[in-house]
């Protein structure tokens, strides 16, 4: 995609869910597979991202924000790149490693508001590229790539998401997926649920799998929590 092209779709863009889907497209176009975006502002963590929960401890433990943050340069991250990174703790290693298990093994941080301000925070698109062959594929991208993260942060800001004004994304869900989530935030078993649908507890949980990756959860509890905060 031409970084005009990019930026043009960006701009025009007026909702928090279209937003996304133009940042999804992005990714992959550009031959990323996946990405994470993280916002720390104050004491609130806004985050999104296409891994599969199973793989991704959470953005409050991930080592994205102490050490992507400090500057504008932007860093290649990942298993394949861990070991030149000599300061990473056992737990933020476990963290990568985990990550890994999803088969994303090469990532391109990309900071949009550094540490020095209240709010701090940026992406990292990721890939299951060997080193040698991400940093190939980098090479001449990281510009147009950080001018569009850096784009999608400000309309962000623009829309009031990161400061906690936005209305919640349920609207990203589909029917099913609502009348799912629901049940899920009242507590129910998955056989309850699948009993209550009149559908297998396997679809039930693929759906379930699909709402935590748009809400940006993890877990029953967390859906609870979500609900709570609406």
């Amino acid at each position: 995609m031409k970084g005009g092209d990019m930026l043009d779709r960006l701009e025009r863009v007026n909702s928090e869910r279209e937003l996304w889907a133009a940042v999804e497209a992005m990714v992959r176009e550009e031959g990323f597979s996946d990405y994470i975006y993280i916002y720390h502002n104050g004491g609130t963590l806004y985050h999104r991202t296409t891994i599969d929960p199973a793989f991704y401890p959470g953005p409050q433990d991930d080592p994205f924000l102490r050490f992507c943050c400090n500057n504008h340069e932007v860093t290649l991250t990942g298993p394949e790149f861990a070991q030149s990174y000599t300061y990473l703790s056992v737990a933020e290693r476990a963290f990568i490693a985990t990550c890994s298990q999803s088969g994303l093994v090469s990532g391109l941080a990309i900071p949009v508001a550094l540490r020095l301000r209240a709010g701090y925070g940026g992406f990292n698109l990721l890939s299951d590229m060997t080193r040698d062959a991400f940093e190939r594929h980098c090479k001449g991208r990281r510009e147009r790539l950080r001018a569009a993260c850096l784009l999608a942060h400000r309309r962000l800001d623009e829309m009031g998401v990161l400061d906690g004004s936005a209305a919640l994304p349920l609207e990203e869900l589909t029917g099913r997926e609502r009348e799912i989530f629901e049940l899920l935030a009242r507590g129910l078993p998955r056989k309850d649920i699948s009993d209550r649908l009149g559908i297998s507890p396997h679809t039930v949980g693929a759906h379930s799998k699909a709402i935590y990756r748009k809400l940006g959860i993890r877990s029953q509890n967390e859906a609870i929590r979500f609900a709570a905060r609406g």
